[in-house]
């Protein structure tokens, strides 16, 4: 009698299960319902891998064979089975669930248009890999990438990196709402791959926290929650605090009360805004030292924006004591400092006439001081940027809108002999009076600039995707494998249409039958025809036009295997 009623109590306990789940859509189920699932199924073993793991109704039925594996189904039938049975619940449409009753084996669930709510149509499918964490989330179709960042924050609890898997298995990053819907219109009607992680504090380099440290005024380094990332020897004497003391602190704690309060109102907004208020010139401020006595300095705010991080730099001077509140530049001012730096530096008037330029722009620019002081800076720059420079500096003192001033920027430089070469531009602004200033920019090529842990391509790809201007990346086979997003609006082809693809689709006759043969003939003998020269050649647009292009082209090895960028400049 009791082996009946324990019999009579389990099946209704199953049968309250099955109710359980079949009241709902699968991807509606939450983690303990999959668990029930599992049960169901004959896998109950892997419930706790499925509820570590945190795999809701949405999770489960994205799964893949890599996803079971990854997560300790080590045994290769139950993956199978576990996925055969997931397959299941879901059928073209991802429609509900019915189970079938008539049954009491492992094929309990099978498709149906059952009277479940389907999920709603159009939304977007997002897979997400974070570590050994999979997820899965849905969108709507219209989502902007900045709300795609917030979201994922708020899912993960930590500032998210993104890259997504194309359809090549290509892994590319994320970082502007164009990249995300070049990404959503490539996977229409499948799922998206996304890739994440941890955005880390920015690290400095050994190299650029060694000549921070010669400097006499303070500098504190934060990032764009106002968390301290560096600060020199000057900085800790200044304010009497430790190194140790400040790193990883909100910035916070060396101002007035008062002030520290709205600062970080004072990030949000410029960052939601791009209006700067200090960025790229300066202001006396009040600063606060360990022991609470407040004291006056002069404070120099630069921007930092790249691939690698985004930072603020303060440069603050000891204004105690002193009758003047700095000690302004003039045009006289010696800055033989700038020849110490290992980057190049090239300071410019109101009228962009070069009045200092550096040893190191000498031999980036193949060019003498004497050669380039009183002329204007353009002469640096290839078309179009020459010729519209005028008016960008023209603009900034009529309006006092920055679009590069305070913000570090990946541009395009001009060598004597015609080259071009991608830099990262620094600019900052010097007021002499209320009428005069100075503008000095420091200039670091990209291609010396070494990310660990990631291949050539990789970097390469992240500088093209930085780069202003339109550049693409091919291997030794000529086969494309990156094009950025200026390149796409030049040639009218999206990114899915070229990777993997032949660059000669981007040529004309005789050039697109004659370049495999430039490659092999480089690659044998070395002989370069535009590599490190740069030529005017004949480009070919999506639609049959013809383009003329000033290409510069510069090539990396890795593992044996040459990689080539080219960038491109439009000729007028």
């Amino acid at each position: 009698y009791q082996r009946r009623v324990r019999e009579t109590m389990s099946k209704r306990e199953i049968n309250n299960d099955r109710a359980r789940l079949e009241s709902k859509d699968s991807s509606k189920w939450d983690v303990s319902e999959v668990g029930i699932w599992l049960d169901l199924i004959d896998c109950g073993e892997y419930k706790i891998a499925f509820i570590e793991n945190q795999i809701s109704g949405a999770e489960l039925i994205e799964l893949e064979d890599d996803d079971l594996a990854q997560i300790g189904v080590k045994k290769l039938g139950h993956r199978k089975k576990i996925l055969s049975k997931v397959k299941l619940l879901s059928g073209p449409l991802e429609s509900s669930l019915s189970f079938d009753r008539a049954s009491d084996d492992d094929s309990l669930f099978s498709g149906s248009s059952s009277a479940s709510a389907p999920q709603t149509s159009g939304d977007i499918t997002v897979k997400c890999f974070y570590g050994d964490d999979i997820r899965v989330i849905r969108l709507k179709p219209d989502i902007q990438f900045r709300e795609l960042k917030r979201k994922l924050r708020k899912e993960y609890g930590v500032r998210i990196s993104i890259k997504w898997k194309d359809p090549d298995g290509d892994i590319i990053p994320i970082r502007k709402d164009k990249q995300w819907k070049s990404c959503t219109q490539a996977c229409i009607g499948q799922t998206i791959k996304l890739t994440l992680q941890e955005k880390k504090r920015g690290v400095l380099g050994a190299a650029e926290t060694s000549i921070l440290e010669t400097l006499v005024d303070g500098v504190v380094i934060i990032d764009c929650d106002g968390i301290i990332l560096f600060i020199n020897r000057a900085a800790e004497t200044l304010f009497g605090y430790s190194r140790a003391e400040l790193m990883n602190k909100n910035v916070k704690i060396l101002m007035p009360n008062q002030v520290a309060q709205e600062h970080d109102r004072y990030i949000k907004s410029y960052i939601s805004t791009n209006i700067p208020k200090i960025i790229g010139s300066g202001r006396k401020v009040v600063g606060k030292k360990k022991n609470g006595i407040t004291f006056p300095i002069f404070l120099s705010v630069s921007e930092t924006k790249n691939s690698a991080r985004h930072t603020f730099t303060g440069t603050l001077h000891d204004l105690t004591g002193k009758e003047e509140i700095i000690r302004q530049p003039t045009t006289q001012t010696p800055f033989a400092i700038l020849d110490n730096i290992l980057d190049v530096a090239i300071v410019i008037d109101e009228q962009a006439t070069i009045q200092f330029f550096n040893k190191q722009a000498e031999k980036l620019f193949e060019l003498s001081n004497v050669e380039t002081t009183g002329k204007n800076v353009k002469i640096l720059m290839p078309a179009p940027y020459k010729d519209a420079h005028d008016s960008y500096v023209r603009n900034y003192i009529s309006t006092g809108i920055a679009k590069v001033l305070g913000i570090g920027r990946d541009v395009i430089a001009e060598k004597k002999s015609g080259a071009l070469v991608p830099v990262h531009l620094s600019l900052t602004e010097h007021k002499l009076s209320e009428s005069k200033r100075l503008f000095t920019g420091i200039l670091r090529p990209i291609e010396e600039e070494k990310i660990t842990e990631k291949s050539v391509l990789q970097q390469e790809r992240e500088v093209l995707d930085n780069l202003a201007v339109p550049a693409c990346v091919i291997d030794e086979r000529g086969i494309i494998h990156g094009f950025n997003s200026s390149a796409q609006e030049l040639f009218g082809f999206s990114l899915i249409e070229v990777v993997g693809k032949n660059v000669k689709i981007l040529m004309t006759s005789p050039d697109k039958e004659r370049h495999d043969n430039y490659i092999t003939e480089h690659i044998r003998n070395g002989r370069a025809k535009v590599i490190g020269i740069g030529r005017d050649v004949i480009a070919q647009h999506k639609n049959g036009a013809v383009i003329p292009i000033r290409l510069s082209v510069t090539k990396k090895q890795e593992n044996g295997k040459y990689i080539f960028t080219g960038v491109l400049q439009k000729l007028q």
